[in-house]
C-alpha cells in the first residue's frame, strides 16, 4: 500500500512524499522538482534522516537515506540492502544504525 500525501513546502501538487512498504521494510520518497528552492529539497532530506534513526532504533535494522543522481532528485528512506539502491543506481547519503549511530556516505566528487 502506498500513501501519497504533499509537503506543505510549496502550492504544487506534485512535491509530494510517498510512503509504502514491502517485504524488505518501510519505503520513503520525496521527488523534488526543479523549480522547488534548494531549501525544500534540504528539509527533505533532514526529514528523511529524522523519520530514518527513529525506524532504525524502533525496528532493530538500519536504514538508509539515499538519492537519485540525475536532473530531477528523489531522496529515499530504504532499508539497509533494498534492491531498489542497485536497481535505481542511488547514492548513499548516510546510514542509520539501530543503535543510534550513523554512516556518512560518501562526499561527492567533483567532475
Amino acid at each position: 500500500m502506498t500513501f501519497r500525501y504533499c509537503s506543505g513546502m510549496t502550492s504544487s501538487a506534485s512535491e509530494c512524499i510517498s510512503e509504502s512498504r514491502d517485504e524488505h521494510g518501510y519505503i520513503w520518497s520525496y521527488a523534488h522538482t526543479p523549480d522547488e528552492p534548494t531549501e525544500t529539497l534540504l528539509a527533505a532530506t533532514a526529514i528523511a534522516a529524522n523519520v530514518a534513526a527513529d525506524l532504525a532504533v524502533k525496528e532493530g535494522k538500519t536504514y538508509v537515506i539515499a538519492a537519485t543522481t540525475g536532473p530531477s532528485v528523489t531522496v529515499f528512506i530504504l532499508p539497509f540492502g533494498h534492491p531498489m539502491i542497485v536497481q535505481r543506481a542511488l547514492s548513499v547519503i548516510k546510514q542509520l544504525l539501530p543503535d543510534g549511530g550513523q554512516i556518512q556516505g560518501p562526499k561527492p566528487q567533483r567532475h
